[in-house]
């Protein structure tokens, strides 16, 4: 899957209202580091169940896929399906007949919208993170212009752009019922495909109320080699835009 090229303008235009602050919710043995500028971009595919305790966050299996389900209303199926010619198949024994996924991976930061709150701190931490006891929150504005500056100085992160946005909650997945002759080419958006796969996640996770960050290259939006595991950055200028941090 291609995402298009993407310029700053495009960007800008998806990126939509950020909240001013952001909270970063994490175990207090990271907070000299954090405090010092640390500042540590996992991956999209890294926040699956395999790869948790990267980031101590809840682990999502949809995390970086969506898939696109086709169920026949007549039992039979006839068609082209990226490729693939069917002609009167019935499958048996199975839930999804056929299923389509598309996967996509990108640096990626989570964090909570607004200011710290001990009652989301403590549903974070009762609902799959017993290790997180400690919260940072940053001036989103300032952070952005910072991680730009770093990445602008540094020849092998000038490519790098920075897209945010709050995370949109509900049904990830595409379910379609089909009958008769049925087309399935790779014509669809897939810069559709590659922001629904990015910011969207099931409602099972709406406690976490989850502002995310991704780097990415905007030639290769989504294409992140999924053997890279995450991006640190370490510099004052970070640190300068943490406006509160603490215990809980």
């Amino acid at each position: 899957m291609a995402v298009p090229s993407l310029t700053t303008a495009s960007l800008t235009s998806i990126a939509g209202q950020s909240p001013q602050t952001i909270t970063r919710h994490i175990n207090r043995k990271y907070l000299q580091d954090t405090i010092k500028g640390g500042f540590r971009f996992g991956t999209i595919a890294g926040y699956k169940p395999a790869d948790t305790a990267q980031g101590g966050r809840l682990g999502d299996l949809q995390e970086g896929s969506q898939r696109q389900v086709f169920s026949s209303r007549t039992g039979v199926y006839n068609g082209n399906f990226i490729g693939t010619n069917i002609r009167d198949v019935s499958i048996d024994g199975f839930e999804n007949p056929i299923v389509i996924e598309y996967s996509v991976n990108d640096y990626c930061s989570c964090s909570s919208i607004n200011g710290f709150r001990q009652d989301r701190a403590n549903t974070l931490r009762a609902r799959g993170n017993p290790d997180i006891d400690t919260f940072v929150v940053y001036d989103l504005e300032k952070l952005t212009k910072a991680l730009r500056e770093i990445f602008a100085e540094n020849s092998m992160w000038q490519h790098f752009e920075i897209l945010s946005r709050e995370v949109i909650y509900g049904e990830k997945d595409r379910h379609w019922s089909v009958e008769g002759e049925i087309a399935i080419t790779e014509d669809r958006d897939h810069l559709e495909i590659w922001l629904g796969t990015s910011f969207v996640k099931s409602t099972a996770y709406e406690h976490e109320e989850e502002f995310r960050m991704l780097v990415i290259d905007p030639g290769k939006a989504g294409q992140l080699a999924e053997n890279i595991k995450h991006l640190l950055i370490q510099d004052p200028r970070i640190a300068g835009a943490i406006i509160e941090h603490g215990h809980f």
